[in-house]
């Protein structure tokens, strides 16, 4: 994961991916589901030695851009910022 160094770019990694994966799974629509964990050890960088809680304040304003390199796209094949979601109990 990258932190967003301005509204357009995309800042120095943050956490190295592949995290941990703990969980290897395909979907119902038959995609591959890759789970995984991260604590603040696993941050390098600007967040380096940062509380593990300042991810949470990245992802509140957006400014978490995820980048997944694959064999064929080192570069990352899938990009995009995370952006927190609500959910209801209903």
């Amino acid at each position: 994961m990258c932190a967003r160094a301005a509204n357009t770019t995309v800042g120095p990694e943050v956490v190295p991916l592949p995290i941990n994966a703990t969980e290897t799974r395909t979907g119902a629509d038959g995609t591959l589901v890759v789970g995984g964990e991260f604590t603040a050890a696993s941050y390098v960088g600007p967040l380096k030695g940062r509380p593990f809680d300042i991810i949470h304040a990245h992802i509140h304003e957006s400014e978490i851009y995820v980048v997944v390199p694959t064999k064929a796209y080192p570069a990352g094949e899938i990009k995009g910022k995370i952006s927190p979601i609500m959910l209801s109990d209903d």
